[in-house]
C-alpha cells in the first residue's frame, strides 16, 4: 500500500504499468487502464464506491442507467449484469473526466481504436 502523497503524471503516463493499480489506500485507489478494440466491458453497479474516470488518449462509449439486466451480485455491493435497462450514452474522449457515482450501472465500449484513462475508485464510506 502506498501513503499519501503521490502525484501521477497526466501527460506522460508512461513510466506507470498499464492496467495495475498505481495507488491503494485510505479509502481510494488509482489504476491506469488501457482498453482496445472491439471491447464490450460488462455492465455492473458499485454500491460502495465511486468511478472516475480521466481519459489521457483515445475515446470510448460509457452507458450507464439505474438497473442491470440479469443482475448477479457478485460480491457485497459488486453486481454484474448483461445490459443496462434503458441505458444513455456518452462519448468520452481525451481531456474529459467522467464520474460515475456509486449505485449508477456503467458499462464502457470501444467500437474502434483504444483509450488510454486514469481510472478512480473512491469509497462512499470509511471501511
Amino acid at each position: 500500500m502506498t501513503e499519501f502523497p503521490i502525484k501521477l503524471s497526466i501527460s506522460s503516463p508512461g513510466i506507470f504499468n498499464k492496467n495495475e493499480v498505481v495507488f491503494e489506500g485510505s479509502g481510494l485507489s488509482v489504476k491506469l487502464v488501457e482498453l482496445e478494440s472491439p471491447m464490450e466491458g460488462q455492465a455492473e453497479i458499485h454500491r460502495y464506491f465511486h468511478d472516475i474516470y480521466l481519459v489521457i488518449d483515445g475515446e470510448a462509449i460509457v452507458s450507464t442507467g439505474k438497473a442491470l439486466t440479469e443482475s448477479v451480485e457478485i460480491s457485497p455491493g459488486e453486481y454484474r449484469g448483461n445490459g443496462i435497462v434503458s441505458p444513455i450514452q456518452y462519448n468520452v474522449k481525451k481531456g474529459d473526466i467522467f464520474i460515475i457515482p456509486a449505485g449508477t450501472a456503467h458499462q464502457v465500449s470501444l467500437r474502434s481504436g483504444k483509450i488510454l484513462q486514469w481510472v478512480m475508485k473512491c469509497s462512499t464510506s470509511s471501511k
